[in-house]
């Protein structure tokens, strides 16, 4: 997948910029179109001792468009990495887990969870059943948006829970943009 390169703006309206605080600002909506410059040799998956989260939004704030975009970048990334083979044995390798947010009937503070978990860390050992999976499976929920909360679930009930954690973490997550 190629993208054009936009250059971070040095402040967003009130407060600091994205790049000062060490964040990466993707605009997945935005597509350039096929030619020479656009063009990219296919890079070979990176073997990465790595947990990786993804946090899909579904709620009623994106469109269904966007929301298959988003389906869609999820499954191109699992392009990038090598899935460890043995997610339930220490190992390298990463393991991936998806989930969507906001469930309909979420409300804080309620004991209700904020997402869906559509698969863990040690649920698949092979990228394509994760795409199967986010292909036929993966349906936009229409809740109300909850992201804070969402973040807060993965790193309690993925990361604090998993075993054998692998020596890097991150969470990837998917957010409608805003028009200002």
């Amino acid at each position: 997948m190629a993208t054009k390169k936009n250059p971070v703006p040095n402040g967003e309206e009130g407060g600091s910029s994205v790049a000062e605080h060490g964040f990466v600002k993707l605009n997945l909506t935005d597509k350039c179109t096929p030619d020479e410059e656009c063009e990219l040799d296919p890079v070979p998956p990176t073997e990465i001792d790595m947990d990786i989260v993804f946090i899909l939004d579904s709620s009623r704030t994106v469109s269904s468009d966007n929301f298959l975009k988003a389906k869609d970048f999820v499954s191109t990334m699992l392009d990038h990495f090598v899935i460890s083979p043995q997610p339930k044995a220490p190992g390298t390798g990463a393991r991936v887990a998806l989930v969507q947010q906001a469930r309909p009937n979420f409300m804080p503070n309620r004991n209700v969870t904020p997402v869906k978990e559509e698969f863990g860390l040690d649920s698949y050992s092979e990228k394509n059943l994760m795409k199967r999976h986010i292909e036929e499976v993966v349906t936009q929920l229409e809740g109300p948006s909850a992201l804070g909360y969402s973040i807060q679930w993965a790193i309690e009930n993925i990361f604090r829970k998993a075993h054998n954690l692998r020596r890097h973490k991150v969470i990837f997550y998917s957010a409608q943009q805003q028009n200002k």
